[in-house]
């Protein structure tokens, strides 16, 4: 089974598709029609179908210039906040063998609980883990997979996440933020 969410490609919430490899033989959902496969009743919302495929349209034409524009961002950021002496470390790797859209950085010393009401305050959004398992007080299972003999890793990093519609002044704007949030925790 592949899930996918049409709000991961900018298209409209609430829709997604669910991808069966044959033969795997799924029951019913909800029952009483013959919509998908006699798997789910109800009528099918086809302007948001129509308006998902559109939306994975795009995202392929413009793949190359999207993935180019967010390992730019991702090496503006860990760039200027090294340069502004923030102590900063990725995890994981940057390079072919990532998704462009996300980076997980180490911010030595500065508790990502901190670090996210901070951000929150001005009005950016970051997370400790994935979406998945936001609200969740356990750390991050991936990075607990990482660097299990180091707490202080897992405690102390967040992921940020890059869109379409994204800016190199918003990335100054975070570099900016948290530069100023990870002095004033360290005090």
């Amino acid at each position: 089974l592949m899930s996918t969410s049409a709000h991961k490609l900018n298209g409209p919430k609430q829709m997604g598709f669910l991808y069966e490899r044959e033969g795997l033989g799924l029951a019913p959902h909800l029952m009483g029609g013959d919509q998908e496969m006699k798997r789910r009743a109800g009528t099918e919302n086809i302007p948001a179908i129509v308006a998902f495929a559109k939306a994975i349209e795009l995202e392929q034409n413009a793949r190359a210039e999207l993935t180019a524009r967010y390992q730019g961002f991702k090496r503006q950021l860990v760039d200027k906040l090294t340069e502004n002496g923030v102590a900063v470390k990725v995890n994981g790797k940057m390079g072919a063998d990532e998704l462009p859209q996300i980076i997980n950085l180490w911010f030595e010393g500065c508790q990502n609980d901190a670090m996210l009401t901070n951000l929150d305050l001005a009005g950016i959004s970051a997370a400790a883990g994935s979406a998945c398992t936001a609200g969740s007080l356990e750390p991050s299972h991936v990075l607990s997979a990482m660097y299990g003999k180091d707490p202080a890793r897992v405690s102390q990093s967040l992921r940020f996440s890059f869109g379409r519609y994204n800016t190199a002044a918003e990335i100054d704007e975070l570099v900016a933020q948290l530069t100023k949030i990870s002095q004033r925790i360290k005090k």
